[in-house]
């Protein structure tokens, strides 16, 4: 079975003549996004706490909203620039240069606001402090370099070790992949990630915990694919659901059918989503199919809709994909590890015409797959499919199973 050749004899990889070279791992890079809550008290307020470890940060004068967001934005920004040994600049600066964010993403740790970051009523002293959400973005970070996930490693450290920082409910770990070059993807590594992505989606979202107040994205915009999608949509709708192209199964997927060569296969959900996939005539077609239709929708946890339709200008030209539905994690080892598994799974996507075939044994167990499967086993398995070390993924079991284990794959 050879699925990374399933479109060598189509034609269907006209539209790419202009990308004819292999994209390869080193093509790689990444960017990602922290947010948390910074608790404040005034000087003479006493808090509910007595030895906060590490101090809460106590604010000067009175000041207004605005006014205390940025002084602390800029705070931790210097703690990212000092202790950090990293270049950093708050959205308050580059808007006082009259600059946009993008003419520092290649070169600079972001601090600005997080904007779905709310504390919990439940915490302790919720009502006897100032809480500022705080959004702390990466540069650019080459997915091979040995130096990127030390870095951000370094960062998160110092952070930790300076500031009391709460990391709830509201506050995600969001994860962009994209090309070093800024180009986008071709169609066919698109294609196979969005594959990827349908099948192995119930499963990498296991980390969600069902008793989470945003388990139902009431905070941020995180949607399953496969709920909320086009592709979603039309395959439940028995209207839209009928192939646009030919009622037998193209060249292209003739190879998923070597798993079973079972009639039962083809006509299974999961088979025809992957025929829409691969029937897609560009980037923004899938990229369209790969999002929803309604605003909240549009960027899914997972998020193609850079390669879509934009009509926000909320990607500014950036062509990546997307992970965004880690919620409540800050520890060094969760973050890193989480890293490693999306880009991971981008790499494993990658039409890099070699002999790698970490592709198929995913695609085949996933596609032939009783979903009954518990929700940890799936996720390991998906892991160990990509050659995933298991210090990186461990930790997400652990949480899976805190979670509670099962085989419901709501949310």
């Amino acid at each position: 079975m050879h699925i990374h050749n399933i479109t060598r004899s189509t034609g269907m990889s006209a539209p790419e003549v202009g990308m004819s070279a292999p994209e390869v791992a080193t093509d790689l890079s990444f960017g990602v996004e922290l947010k948390f809550l910074v608790p404040c008290l005034s000087p003479e307020e006493q808090g509910p706490r007595k030895s906060e470890s590490p101090p809460v940060l106590r604010i000067g004068e009175k000041k207004t909203r605005p006014d205390l967001w940025a002084g602390v934005h800029f705070i931790v920004a210097e703690t990212i620039r000092i202790s950090a040994g990293q270049q950093a600049i708050t959205r308050c600066q580059i808007d006082q240069r009259c600059q946009e964010e993008r003419d520092y993403w290649e070169t600079h740790w972001i601090v600005k606001k997080a904007n779905s970051a709310e504390p919990a009523a439940e915490y302790s002293g919720y009502n006897d402090y100032t809480w500022v959400p705080v959004e702390v973005s990466s540069p650019k970070l080459g997915w091979t370099d040995t130096n990127s996930l030390p870095t951000v490693r370094k960062v998160i450290r110092a952070l930790q070790e300076r500031h009391h920082i709460v990391s709830n409910h509201s506050c995600e770990v969001h994860v962009h992949v994209g090309r070093r070059d800024g180009k986008q993807f071709s169609l066919t590594t698109l294609k196979r990630l969005g594959s990827i992505c349908w099948l192995a989606e119930p499963y990498i979202r296991a980390v969600k915990d069902p008793k989470s107040p945003n388990f139902n994205h009431k905070y941020t915009w995180s949607s399953p694919l496969r709920e909320r999608s086009r592709l979603a949509i039309r395959l439940e709708d028995p209207l839209q659901s009928k192939p646009k192209h030919s009622s037998s199964s193209p060249i292209c997927l003739r190879p998923f059918l070597d798993i079973s060569h079972s009639q039962e296969l083809e006509d299974s959900k999961d088979f025809r989503a992957l025929k829409e996939i691969w029937m897609s005539p560009s980037p923004k077609d899938l990229g369209m199919m790969l999002s929803g239709p309604e605003r909240r929708y549009r960027r899914l946890g997972l998020n193609f809709n850079a390669y879509g339709d934009d009509p926000d200008g909320l990607q500014q030209t950036s062509k990546t994909f997307e992970c965004r539905f880690l919620e409540g994690v800050l520890s060094n080892n969760m973050v890193s590890g989480w890293i490693t598994i999306i880009c991971t799974m981008v790499e494993v996507a990658l039409d890099n015409q070699t002999p790698d075939r970490r592709f198929e044994v995913a695609v085949d167990r996933l596609l032939g797959e009783d979903r009954a499967l518990p929700r940890d086993q799936g996720f390991e398995e998906f892991c160990r499919d990509l050659q995933i070390d298991e210090s990186h993924y461990e930790p997400f079991i652990t949480m899976i199973r805190r979670n509670g284990n099962g085989t419901d794959f709501g949310g």
